[in-house]
């Protein structure tokens, strides 16, 4: 009897990893306010300010001084919707590189690691303040679904988890 536990150890390791993560297709969320002025970007995996060309969602100016989300930010503007209205991203060929920023409306990208996100703008600048307010949900797991039927682990939540398997 012994003999075969110890081959059986292992495979039940494996199948609890594969089968039971709680990583596997969780949805991420946070609030994360950008500004524009600075020229901000997002990286969604990390759930943190980037403000280089590496980010997901670049924000600035366009040629017209208007808040825009800017390339190579891959976006799509779902309109003036809920958030959770958007159970699922659109396919890779509905998104264009960048466009300008609405606030009430939710929009969908295609992260740099191919990942999609939902967002939401809550708030909009006004000439004063360069900045905005967007809530966000982030697929792990590469699939378009973005609603989640397990519920959504929080941005600092994801934070730890990710330190687990670093």
């Amino acid at each position: 009897m012994l003999k075969l536990s110890k081959p059986i150890f292992p495979l039940v390791a494996i199948f609890l990893f594969i089968f039971i993560s709680p990583v596997k297709g969780e949805l991420f969320s946070g609030t994360s306010v950008l500004d524009i002025s600075q020229g901000d970007g997002f990286d969604f995996s990390s759930g943190r300010l980037n403000s280089d060309e590496d980010a997901d969602l670049l924000v600035g100016l366009d040629d017209d001084g208007n808040p825009t989300f800017l390339p190579p930010t891959v976006i799509k503007d779902m309109g003036e919707i809920s958030m959770e209205e958007v159970r699922e991203a659109p396919h890779k060929g509905e998104y264009s590189d960048g466009t300008s920023v609405k606030k009430g409306h939710t929009y969908c990208i295609v992260t740099k690691g191919n990942h999609y996100v939902k967002f939401f703008v809550d708030e909009k600048p006004e000439d004063a303040v360069m900045k905005i307010t967007i809530r966000w949900v982030y697929q792990s797991d590469g699939s378009r679904e973005l609603n989640s039927r397990a519920g959504v682990i929080t941005s600092t939540t994801w934070g730890k988890i990710k330190a687990l398997f670093r």
